[in-house]
């Protein structure tokens, strides 16, 4: 298990994101294995702070240079997974608290050529065994689907559709804002700013039992590789 988890570390792209489906799976991978290979959840390797700049300088096409609208940013990284890593930071304007994710600056090279490698050898395989032709196809959809998770714009379209979603489950709720997130608790939905002490929450009778934060998505200052929140 250790010695996949060296060599997973080694060669980044696909199999970090390979590593991190195994690791859910503990009703049919050893545990030595699931202990392990969890670690790239949110502990893989970090991308140096230099190269977390360039990558601040060229957001939105070097239109935007983040590091003029943030403060506080914190070097060292709160978590780093497959594709990129969350630093905290502070709105100059306002002061608000955020999370910056940056994608790795190898991430879509790697991914697209691991997709292509896979591609080459699931047509091998259909080629040998036709009964397989099958896994050619499931590879292309995974990789139409793995390219959006490059896309940091779509994700910041997701979670404004998740907030909005989850905002229209609870017609009381009157506090919803482009600007805040939403707190989803036990039985409590919260709509909270990180500038503000102030919490609003509205009561629902659909418990669940977990605690979600759903946050709002910058957008003036969010690109395909550089994510605010």
């Amino acid at each position: 298990a250790r010695f996949l988890y060296v060599s997973i570390l080694r060669l980044k792209g696909l199999w970090t994101k390979s590593a991190q489906y195994l690791s859910s799976r503990a009703d049919f991978m050893p545990t030595a294995y699931v202990r392990e290979l969890k670690k790239l959840q949110d502990e893989a390797p970090a991308t140096a702070w230099e190269d977390v700049t360039k990558q601040l300088l060229l957001s939105r096409g070097g239109v935007v240079n983040l590091e003029e609208h943030l403060t506080d940013i914190e070097h060292v990284p709160l978590a780093s997974a497959s594709i990129g890593q969350v630093h905290v930071a502070r709105l100059k304007s306002t002061g608000e608290k955020v999370v910056i994710k940056v994608q790795h600056p190898s991430s879509h090279t790697l991914m697209t050529d691991d997709f292509w490698s896979l591609k080459v050898i699931a047509r091998i395989v259909a080629w040998m065994d036709p009964e397989y032709v099958f896994f050619e196809i499931l590879m292309n959809e995974w990789a139409k689907e793995a390219r959006k998770e490059l896309d940091f714009l779509s994700e910041a379209s997701n979670l404004i559709a998740a907030n909005k979603a989850i905002d229209a489950l609870f017609v009381n709720n009157n506090n919803s804002d482009s600007k805040t997130g939403i707190l989803y608790t036990n039985n409590t939905l919260q709509s909270q700013s990180s500038s503000s002490s102030t919490t609003t929450s509205t009561t629902s009778s659909n418990s669940v039992p977990f605690r979600v934060e759903v946050p709002m998505p910058i957008m003036s200052l969010t690109s395909r590789n550089v994510l605010v929140m």
